[in-house]
Formats: C-alpha cells, structure tokens, sequence
C-alpha cells in the first residue's frame, strides 16, 4: 500500500481509538470513503481489542539509530524480539506481547504469587546489566521512581534485575488514547485542550519535586482515559529514560546524540548535544507537547532525516509560532492562539536552557494566568536577541553586514532599557518570585550534575550531594529567598535520609530566615514549618511539634490546596494522638478525610492512608470493630491500587498485626507483622526506623507467644537500629526498653527485668510530659514486678499511680484504664482486700466486657471479679460472671483460662 494511504490509516487509527466501541464503524463511515482503508483500519482496532495496550511506542524517524547500545538479539541484524509470552519474571507471568520500541518490549502479564490479583505491564529493557554496582543503582532509582505518588501519573510499581542481567520494570496497565490523538478525535476546543495541557503540567511538576525528570514527554507518553465522561490524562515512563541513561554501565563508544534516549521530534537541543540534561529539558518537552496541542503539528519535522539534519534542524532552527503553523481541523483557531499562547509555548522552546521557565512551577502559572485573563511573565524573544542568534548561526554570511547588525541591536537595547526602566520594580518582584520558584529545580540539577558520568565514574553518595548542595547554598546570601527555599528542601531531605541533626539545623535556618524575610505568609514557609514539625516529632517533642503544626495548618486554612490542608491535618493528628489527645485527633483526622475523598475521590491512595490513621485511634480508643473495618478499607485500597513493596501495604499489615493480636489470634497476627517487614526489608536499607517498628512488634508477639529467644533477638536487633538513628533517649527507645523488660521478667529474670523497666520509665518521664499514656504503661508494668518480688507496699503505689494516671489522659472507659483496673483489683484481692478490690474489678469487668479488645484479659477479669464476688457471698452475681468468662473463653479456645473458670464455678454450686 502507498506510504500515503498508511499514513491516512495511521491517522485514522489513533483517533478511532479515542471513539467508544459501538460508535465506531459509523465514525468510520463518516471520516473516510475508501472502503480498503475503513476495513485496514477497522482490522488494526480488532486486532487492539484482543491485546488492550499499556501504551504505544513507535519508532519516529530516526529514533532506533539513537539507540547506542542494545541487546544482544540485536547484534549483525535488525531487532527481532524472541517471543516471551508465558515466561515468569520475578513475580509476574508475561501474557501476550502489547509494545516493541527501541527501550524494549512490552508485556501485559499478571502477578502469580497470590498475594495480589492485577493485570500490569512488564517492560523488559534492551541493555543488560551484570556489574554489581549497576545492578545497585538501577535498583536505587526504580525506589525513587516508585515513591512518585501522583493521581495523573502511571505508577512504577516493582522491578528488577533477571537472572540473566536484564533490567524489567512493572507499570500500572492504562488502556488510553495519547494526547494529541484523543484531542483531535474528539474536535477540542482550545479550554479542553488546556485542560489536558494542565493536567500533564501539575503531573511533572511534581515529579520535579520529587527530583524526578521525565527526559522523554511525547503524545505515546501522555495517554487520556474516561473516567465517568471526564478525559484524565496519564503520564507514562515517567523517569525510565533517566533509568536508562543514568544507571546502566557504558560498555560502547557513545555519539553526541547517543548519550541520553530521546524522541527526536520532542528532543530538546541540550539532549542531541549531550549536554547536562536538566528539569528545563521536560520544559521544553512540555513546549512541544503544547506546540502540536495547540497548532496540531510538531514544531520540527524529522521524519526521514538523517542524524546530522535532524541535528542542525533542532540546534539551528527557531520553529514558527504555533499560529502560524496551525493545521486546518486542528480543533484550534489561529486566532486564538495568536499573542500570550505563543510567547508561552515559544518561551519553552528556546535552544538555550537558561533562556525557558525556570521551573515547571512558573510554566503552569503562565498558563493559568492566561486562562484567567490577567498578564502573563513571559515575554516574545527582542529583536537584539533574535539578531545575535542570527549572528552566531551564520558568522560569515552577517559578516558584510556586521555594521548594519550592531546599529539594529543598539537600536534593540535601548528599547529594551528603557522598557525595563518602566517595570523596574514589578519585575524585581517576580524575578524574585521566579526564583523562589525555581528551588527544586535547582536540586534536580544538582542531582543531575552528579553524574556518574561527569564524575570519572565514582560512586557519589546522597551525602556528597547534599554536601554540594551546602556549598551552593553558602554562595546565595544576595539571594535570601532562594537560600531559604533550599534550606528547606535539603532539610526535608536529610529527614527523610534520616539525617536528623542536619535536618534540623537546616529547617530552623529555613524557618528563621523566612520570618526575617516577612515571608510567612508563603506557602514555602508553610512547608518549611510543617518539616520541622515532623522533626520535632520524629524527635519525640510532640509539644513543639504541635505549635509548629498549629502554624502550618492556620496559613493552610488561609491559602493554597485543600490537599495541602488535608496532609497538615494528617500529620497533626498523629501529634495529638501521641499526646494521648484522642478525640482531638479523630477530630483532626475525619476533617482530612472528608477533603481526600472530595478532592481526590474515595479509592486514593491518600485516602486510604487517612482510613489508615482513623483506624490507628478507633483501636487506641478501644473500638476494635470499627478500627478493623476501616483498616480492612484502607488496605483493600492499597492492594487496588499499588503492586509489589509499598510502604502503605507495609504499614496496613503492621496494623492488622495490632488487631488481631489484641484480638487473640497470635499466629495471624505473626503472618501480618512479618508480611509488614518483608515489605519494609524490601523498600529500605537497614538500620531505618519501619524496619525497628516491625521488629518490635514481632518481638512484642514472640513474648506473649512465650517464644523467648526469638522475641529478645527481634527486640534487641530493633534495639541497635533505634540507638543507630535516634541517639540514647527517644519516645521509641524507652517503649523497646518497657518491651525488653516485660521479657525478661516473663522470663523470670527479674533483676534484668527491674533494671531496664526502671530505665524506661526514667526515659518516658524525660521525653513525655506526664501525665502521658505510655508512663502509665510502665508504671502499671513495674507495679507487676513488684508483686512478684513481693514488694507489695511499692507495687499497690504503682498500681494507683497508673490508674491515676490512665485515668487522666484516658475516656472513663478506655480500655487500657480498664486494664489498670483488673491489675490493681486482682493484687487488692491477692492482698485479702475483697472489699476494696470489688468496685475496682467491677468497673474494669464493665467495661472489657462490651469492648473484648483484648479476650484472654476479659477472661481473666470475669474471673477475678466472679471469684471476688464468691468470697463476698454473693453467688448468684458470681455464677453469671463466671459463666459470661466460661462462655469467651470457650469461644477463643482458651483451654487454660477454662480450667480455672470451671473450677472457680465449681465453687459456687450449691451455695
């Protein structure tokens, strides 16, 4: 068939996608009158059907020859794939065969190790790794990759390295339509264009934040789905071009072009050159994105070229405004496109990087203020400067008329001059804003400049880097709002490196600075408040921690996001929950949740961290079957969601760990801690704090297990990391403390027992401010060893110190009071002292009653208070106590715990 009827099916193909099934053959019949075309086109739509595709990967032009290095499959001949198809990677069972380009191959398959039921795609990479150290780095990025977390952008869900060197990568499967395709199919208009255009926009924006660069923005990388009739862009391989520049060792000669994978006809001049490849490349990708948006053409055609045209045309030539080059049908009308939208879209595609929006961030608020009508920053290119590219594109030809050239660019700089005298001060303003703006982009770059590459090939750690980006800083005092900005950004950093003195120094500069500056008012400030904050907490300084909080979420309330409000209420609400503030909390919480399913719809990954949250202060508030309801919520939402290691799945499991454990079921709750730190092993390097949450809590397990030895290995090794990271005092310190002690003293081992529950209590009353839950907690433990060592006058004065206590900081009838009670009771009544201990256990025997959160100690509540009831005489109350326990403990298969109630009824027949 003639090269121009493909390119007609080509064409007709991509917008009969973006057209519902059933609406197919008569959109067909109406766009196209030779019938050989309809039925090519109607058999490739088929052909679709039976293979839904994750995305489309077209060699354009001179794509593959860009390709430097590739598989060996491809050695003394073109590229033909061996057919995988029922293979099993890693976890996963390759399906059929749904994309082939010059990254690699494409796979539908489905995860078979029965912990999650989705269909995803698996993309094999053409390049091998076998050196360690590539294998280490590759892994690195696809961890950075996987945490980008982004309603508008496909996840990178798992990955890996096959036994046989070569790199896959699993992806969220999206069955859309590319950007470009679906605009044109559905007749867009110019508001629904930008629409979409916004979309992908806030997506790389931040992924930007996260100092993530696309590298590769084409129509193929932007997909558009329907969800109930509203387009929703998808962004796809998002970082996989950085993956494969960046991480994979060089084992051939590389051209200029070579160095970095691109899409020609989308590449920006940087990235033919080889030079650094920074956030203004995805600038200006998103430029050209917009450029065949908006005109419906690409602003250079490489079709066909060789390597060296395709070179000269993207480093040489300026493209025509998109007004001007605007393709008939497009959607789009000349006009409206004429003025602010082609200085926007011409700005992005400036050859030199410096010359674009420094920032994704202030590309975005151009083309807001576009739609709203006010002024835009940008500005059209001045003739001065249109004249000296001239100049140094064509040195010989301008060389006769080297005067003619200097008198019109004089002529330019005095109009610019006296132009910028006029906006002086409104441009110093936003240049200034334009550099606030600018901060993560300058920590991509630095990242970028990194490069193992420009750095002869030596290992460059995340500290070198945040050592670099010190220095940087150092060089900004001019720049006082710039330096705050990084301040803040590497301080977040080096919290979430777990750096926590360098954080900290970091975030109070920040935050000093910005009061100094009158800035706090700016959502920067905001942030940078909100991150100290979280080291305050992190520290155990929850007090601090709240009035930090209290201020980020007061200028929350004023401005910005309402999703920026719901993640300040979610991190307060932890605060207030550790301060044992429980209502206050859910109140915090349930505030945040009812703005995530709004702003972000029910089945969000977000708002399953918030159900998440909800459930952690249901079960410290005692109501366990709500907790596990909305714990199960969150969790279903996850698996829904995300594949592969994910730290919401790690710490739903954890969760459900707690639950079933207060619930009795050991062994679930066993399978549920280690499902949490397989996960957490899989997603961190050790020492890290999640890791030492999981082995505490399976240390916790193995205890009331009555499986020692493994309990004091967990204990211990989650120990060493706490003290690792934290330094020797710290809330979580003091809590292994208390657990290491209950140990030793179920152990029998009670002098060690003594010795570190008495350390624990010293810490806990030094990093909280008593009256505080997890003091009682201790408080109660060590009341417990007293019995034992019979030190009975120092045990009853802690058992009511930690009633006191519970009773303070705790609802009346919250469980753990309850459980203070039942301990104080059953030692009154060991004691001989029934009538003190009635009242005591009656109250405790109330309350677990109608909250079971824990069976073996409402079994031994009714116990206790049947048998304080007997010695009282009072049968009848006791019998219906006693048979309230035989009956629970029955239940739970308490066989222990049955016995002793059976003997305590045995008692009371025939009295």
């Amino acid at each position: 068939m003639a090269s121009a009827s493909w390119d007609q099916i080509e064409s007709l193909y991509e917008r009969a996608r973006a057209v519902r099934p059933g609406d197919r053959d008569a959109f067909l019949r109406e766009h196209c009158d030779d019938p050989a075309i309809r039925k090519e086109v109607a058999s490739l739509l088929d052909a679709r059907a039976q293979a839904p595709r994750f995305f489309e990967e077209v060699a354009e032009g001179a794509i593959d020859p860009l390709l430097e290095e590739v598989d060996d499959s491809t050695k003394g001949g073109t590229f033909d794939p061996p057919d995988l198809t029922g293979e099993q990677v890693g976890s996963y069972r390759l399906g059929e065969q749904i994309g082939v380009g010059g990254m690699g191959l494409v796979y539908r398959a489905v995860r078979t190790d029965g912990d999650f039921e989705r269909t995803v795609a698996v993309k094999l990479l053409r390049r091998r790794l076998y050196a360690e150290e590539a294998v280490r780095r590759f892994r690195a990025e696809r961890q950075v990759l996987a945490s980008l977390d982004h309603p508008n952008i496909a996840g990178l869900l798992d990955g890996g390295v096959t036994s046989g060197g070569r790199p896959y990568l699993v992806m969220e499967y999206v069955d859309g339509v590319p950007l470009t395709a679906y605009a044109d199919a559905h007749d867009l208009g110019l508001d629904a264009r930008l629409d979409l255009l916004q979309q992908v926009l806030e997506a790389v924006q931040a992924a930007h934040q996260q100092l993530v660069v696309h590298r590769d923005l084409k129509p193929s990388n932007v997909l558009v789905t329907e969800t109930e009739g509203a387009p929703r862009v998808t962004l796809l391989d998002f970082g996989i071009a950085k993956l494969l520049g960046d991480s994979l060792p060089v084992t051939r000669p590389q051209t200029r072009t070579g160095r970095h994978l691109m899409t020609p006809a989308y590449a920006a001049p940087e990235q033919v050159e080889g030079a650094e490849i920074t956030t203004a490349t995805d600038v200006y990708q998103l430029g050209a994105l917009a450029y065949e948006l908006m005109a419906g053409t690409r602003p250079f055609e490489v079709s066909g070229k060789s390597l060296t045209e395709i070179e000269q045309i993207l480093l040489n030539t300026t493209p025509r405004k998109p007004s001007d080059a605007q393709k008939t049908g497009s959607g789009v009308a000349s006009s409206q496109v004429q003025g602010d939208l082609d200085t926007i879209i011409m700005k992005t595609l400036r050859k030199e990087p410096e010359r674009r929006y420094r920032s994704v961030e202030a590309l975005l608020a151009d083309v807001q203020r576009y739609r709203v009508g006010t002024p835009i920053e940008a500005r059209p290119a001045t003739l001065g400067y249109r004249a000296r590219k001239f100049a140094s594109r064509n040195r010989t030809a301008v060389a006769a008329g080297l005067v003619v050239a200097l008198l019109v660019a004089a002529y330019a700089v005095t109009v610019t001059i006296q132009a910028g005298q006029l906006a002086e001060q409104r441009d110093r303003a936003q240049r200034e804003a334009e550099q606030a703006e600018a901060v993560s982009s300058f920590l991509v770059d630095l990242f970028e400049a990194a490069d193992p590459e420009r750095t002869g090939g030596d290992e460059v750690t995340a500290e070198d880097l945040l050592d670099q980006g010190s220095d940087r800083i150092s060089t900004l005092d001019d720049q006082p709002r710039v330096q705050a900005n990084l301040l803040q950004t590497l301080g977040q950093t080096h919290r979430r490196l777990g750096h926590l003195n360098e954080a900290d120094t970091l975030l109070q500069r920040a935050v000093d600075q910005y009061r100094a500056l009158g800035a706090t008012t700016s959502t920067r400030y905001a942030e940078a408040v909100s991150q100290l904050g979280l080291y305050r907490r992190d520290q155990g300084n929850y007090e601090e921690a709240q009035a930090l909080l209290d201020d980020a979420i007061e200028h929350r309330r004023g401005q910005g996001p309402p999703k920026a409000l719901a993640r300040e209420l979610i991190r307060q609400s932890y605060v207030e929950r550790q301060l044992g503030r429980l209502d206050t909390a859910r109140v915090r919480i349930e505030e945040a949740l009812n703005i995530q399913r709004r702003e972000l719809g029910a089945n969000h990954v977000a708002t399953a961290e918030s159900y998440f949250n909800l459930a952690a202060i249901l079960r410290e508030q005692g109501r366990l079957s709500d907790a596990t309801k909305h714990q199960r919520r969150s969790l279903s939402i996850l698996q829904s969601q995300v594949d592969g290691p994910h730290r919401g799945l790690a710490v739903n499991y954890g969760s459900l760990g707690h639950l079933t454990k207060k619930r009795g079921a050991f062994r679930k709750a066993e399978k549920y801690h280690r499902k949490a730190l397989e996960q957490k092993r899989a997603l961190y390097d050790a020492p890290h704090p999640a890791i030492a949450v999981s082995l505490q809590s399976l240390g916790a397990l193995y205890n009331d297990m009555g499986r020692f030895d493994e309990a004091e290995q967990h204990l211990r090794e989650a120990l060493r990391m706490r003290r690792a990271l934290q330094g020797p005092e710290h809330p979580d310190i003091a809590g292994l403390l208390h657990n290491l002690g209950a140990l030793y003293w179920d152990q029998g081992q009670l002098a060690r027992a003594d010795s570190v529950l008495r350390e624990a209590l010293a810490m806990k009353r030094t990093v909280y401010d008593p009256p505080h839950a997890k003091v009682a907690l201790t408080l109660k433990q060590l009341a417990l060893l007293r019995e034992t060592q019979g030190r009975t006058e120092e045990a009853g004065a802690r058992h009511r110190a930690a009633v006191a206590m519970y009773e303070t900081v705790r609802p009346t009838e919250h469980p753990a009071i309850a459980r203070a009670r039942f301990a104080y009771g059953r030692f009154l009544l060991d004691q001989g002292r029934v009538d003190a201990a009635r009242p005591v256990l009656r109250s405790a025997h109330h309350v677990l009653s109608d909250t079971p959160a824990n069976p073996e100690a409402t079994i031994q509540t009714a116990l206790n208070y049947g048998q304080c009831l007997t010695r009282l005489g009072q049968y009848q109350k006791a019998n219906a106590v006693l048979e309230e326990g035989r009956t629970l403990a029955e239940t739970h298969g308490r066989q222990e715990a049955l016995q002793e109630v059976q003997t305590a009824l045995a008692a009371v027949e025939g009295k």
